[in-house]
């Protein structure tokens, strides 16, 4: 049976799982499969998941997911701090692990200020970059040998380049 995303694959594994489950699953398993460690380049994530490149640029949101003909494109705010801009570059990648993600630009902070409800999605992308930016197996290493407080949790943000936000 042929898929059309990563999410979709990740559902006929595991029906009763999730999507945040399977998100995150499939976060991991990226990350795993390119042998990456922490800090991870998000944009060998990216190149991975077919993106041509990434552009700093003067947005008004935080970054956006754009078809531009054949190739895609990852744009993000040029003023963000460079670990928003690994954030954004994150969730915007995770855009490619849902269905139809090539039809319309996918944003992160849309700048359509009319929506009052967040879009599922939308929260689901910010899961995957956590994980994508601050693997799990990496992060219960640390933590399994640390105790857990503020000053473990600056420590993974510094040495994953994230912020404690992420």
């Amino acid at each position: 049976m042929a898929f059309d995303s990563l999410l979709e694959e990740a559902r006929g594994r595991n029906p009763s799982a999730t999507d945040e489950a399977l998100i995150v699953s499939v976060a991991a398993d990226l990350v795993e499969l390119l042998d990456l460690n922490p800090p991870i380049e998000p944009e060998i994530v990216a190149s991975y998941q077919g993106i041509g490149r990434v552009e700093r640029s003067p947005l008004a949101w935080a970054g956006c997911l754009v078809s531009d003909g054949d190739d895609l494109i990852i744009r993000v705010r040029q003023t963000d701090s460079p670990g928003r801009q690994r954030f954004t570059i994150c969730h915007e990648v995770a855009h490619t692990f849902f269905p139809g993600y090539r039809h319309s630009p996918q944003f992160r902070c849309t700048p359509l200020a009319a929506r009052t409800r967040r879009d599922p999605i939308e929260t689901l992308c910010d899961v995957a970059a956590s994980e994508l930016l601050l693997p799990a197996r990496y992060v219960k290493s640390v933590t399994a040998t640390s105790s857990f407080d503020l000053d473990t949790v600056e420590s993974v943000a510094e040495e994953c380049d994230a912020s404690l936000e992420a």
